[in-house]
């Protein structure tokens, strides 16, 4: 059998990261998470057009989970102290949770290759030109309305400061103002109509120009202090073109010279997320160095390994009787079926009555500062385990296997299931350091399916009349 020189080459890197760790006498539990999270990476890499998806969810993990200790090990960074116990238990549990994502994703990623052979291509039907019409011209209007609320969250932020803008005073000075309420849901519905045109499966033309309004919007957040939404944006668009790269015979959508222009930017974009970081803090900004600049971000991004660290350790002061992975029982459309009582900013009753671990941690650990807008973020197995233990981990990541792996299954003859996929995207790849059912909280909002109902209800009403038109015109070509 004929040795691969790729399968050589990371067997030879993964033997160095071993034996690095071993010398430094660091936990052998988490040099084989590293091990095994670099392998994945790399061989994400070399199948790109395949594995996209799998390949932005484990640098995903790698930033916010591993990043950290890794600095410790390797550049001498100092962490915060944790018991060996904890330490041993949070090194578990990710490595559980890799392991098993990736065993279950390989297992449904070579089920759905062989449905997508069998399918075959995907002509575009009258209703999909319909629903692909609507949503770009709904995606527009919306984006438009998305880059004016950026404008809006980001000057006040100027006068009040990036924590406080997760108080609740911040929420009910804008909540009384109803330009702003309705900038603030047509924010929350441009990734929704995004998603069906991008479903619709549009020419690379037609998709240059609704990429590229998104990505305006996308580095007007910033303006807001938010770094996570234009990340995961734009691993998102490169998620899709690299989909649409694999399945188009007649065209480009990614090419080896974007591909070198991405990778030669990275590094100066991580160096720009550092620095808006440091501005929305009123940290005064000043650049030590492009290395040392990309250090202290992958050390700042990696402190959601201390969230699992946290809820294992503080688990007997969090409230009893919570489910923090099933949130979405009591958010948005399910939550008001089910009667839950909303909750809004960081106060103490969302803390303790709520149904978020990002709160109820916070609370527990920072008491006055978390009233002042700060917060640890959550993760999701962090809640996965604090809720079913080890087998909630296990089934979760399976779960999370089964969804990164249905994204190489994007065809289009379905073309709601597929704008499903494309909407979920995000909430998955910010899963480490969001909510296990962030995917669903999302499907399950008020403004996600009026936008779906808007873009069925007018695009079956243009699909009629096309219809008749066809209908009209073949009988007149009869007589």
């Amino acid at each position: 059998m004929k040795i691969k020189p790729q399968t050589i080459m990371i067997v030879i890197i993964d033997l160095i990261i071993l034996l690095l760790t071993s010398l430094l006498q660091f936990n052998i539990l988490f040099s084989m998470v590293m091990i095994l999270c670099i392998s994945v990476i790399y061989f994400s890499i070399i199948d790109l057009n395949n594995k996209s998806m799998l390949l932005a969810f484990v640098i995903s993990f790698f930033t916010v989970l591993l990043a950290r200790e890794m600095m410790e090990v390797f550049f001498q960074y100092q962490v915060e102290s944790f018991p060996e116990k904890v330490n041993q238990h949070t090194y578990r549990v990710l490595l559980i949770s890799l392991s098993i994502i990736l065993l279950s994703y390989m297992f449904f990623y070579h089920r759905f290759k062989l449905d997508n052979k069998k399918n075959g291509q995907y002509e575009m039907s009258i209703f999909s030109k319909s629903v692909q019409n609507v949503s770009l011209f709904l995606f527009v209007i919306s984006a438009l309305c998305s880059i004016a609320y950026s404008l809006v969250v980001g000057s006040v932020l100027i006068s009040i400061g990036y924590t406080g803008t997760y108080t609740i005073e911040f929420g009910n000075y804008l909540n009384g103002n109803f330009l702003y309420i309705i900038i603030s849901k047509a924010e929350q519905t441009t990734a929704i109509f995004l998603s069906f045109f991008y479903a619709s499966m549009p020419s690379k033309r037609k998709c240059r120009i609704a990429t590229w309004l998104y990505m305006i919007y996308l580095c007007t957040t910033l303006l807001s202090g938010q770094r996570s939404t234009v990340v995961l944006g734009f691993l998102w668009i490169f998620i899709y073109y690299a989909y649409r790269n694999k399945n188009d015979t007649e065209q480009s959508w990614i090419s080896k010279r974007m591909l070198c222009l991405i990778a030669l930017l990275v590094p100066f974009a991580i160096v720009f997320l550092s620095l808006v970081s440091a501005w929305r803090e009123g940290i005064k900004i000043s650049i030590d160095g492009l290395w040392n600049e990309i250090q202290d971000f992958f050390y700042q991004q990696g402190v959601s390994i201390n969230v699992i660290k946290r809820s294992f350790q503080y688990e007997a002061l969090l409230p009893e009787g919570k489910y923090y992975s099933l949130e979405f029982l009591s958010t948005g459309v399910i939550g008001k079926i089910l009667g839950a009582e909303p909750f809004v900013g960081n106060s103490v009753e969302h803390a303790t009555n709520g149904f978020s671990l990002a709160h109820a941690l916070s609370y527990v650990t920072m008491r006055g500062a978390y009233l002042t807008g700060r917060g640890t973020g959550t993760s999701y197995i962090a809640e996965l385990f604090h809720d079913f233990g080890y087998l909630g981990v296990v089934f979760g990541n399976i779960l999370y296997g089964y969804i990164i792996a249905s994204m190489s299954k994007l065809k289009g003859k379905n073309l709601f299931m597929t704008a499903i996929k494309l909407i979920i995207i995000q909430q998955i790849l910010w899963s480490p350091r969001g909510g296990f059912s962030d995917f669903i909280i999302i499907l399950n909002r008020p403004a996600t399916l009026i936008a779906i109902c808007l873009i069925y209800i007018i695009a079956s009403i243009l699909n009629r009349r096309k219809v008749t038109k066809a209908s009209v015109n073949t009988v007149r070509s009869w007589r």
